[in-house]
């Protein structure tokens, strides 16, 4: 099961979008792959396509929202709750940067699904937390 980070659910969206094809190929090469979102990546989807400043802007939040529901009904697709707090210190004993405590959020998220986070980004400090580089796909 793979968590798809933000970046990597906004390339299978966005046609025109830079990693747009390789996303769409390691997406399609397992027929039935297990996936997953959740609040975090469905949130910065929307928000993020939805921006005037984004080029080549799909559209208003409303009608990124059904673009993602008909993303979301492709199989294997499950929904996982936000269930994690970064002030629970249990959970995460490190603190990175600011600018990737996202990254080690759906990290987490993912440890605790037993899954795997999907990134484009090669930048995520996967060894900083327990099962993080078992649970980390580039």
């Amino acid at each position: 099961m793979h968590l798809l980070d933000a970046n990597l659910l906004i390339a299978l969206g966005d046609p025109q979008h830079v990693h747009h094809e390789r996303a769409q190929r390691w997406f399609h090469a397992e027929p039935g792959r297990a996936w997953a979102t959740c609040p975090l990546t469905e949130n910065a989807f929307l928000r993020i396509l939805g921006s005037p400043a984004y080029p080549g802007r799909i559209g208003d939040p409303h009608l990124l929202r059904d673009l993602l529901r008909r993303m979301c009904a492709f199989p294997g697709h499950q929904f996982w709750p936000d269930t994690l707090s970064l002030c629970d210190p249990k959970k995460f004993p490190q603190l990175p940067a600011s600018k990737y405590l996202t990254d080690l959020y759906l990290l987490k998220l993912a440890v605790e699904h037993r899954g795997q986070l999907a990134s484009l980004d090669q930048r995520i400090h996967a060894h900083s937390m327990e099962g993080g580089s078992k649970a980390y796909y580039l």
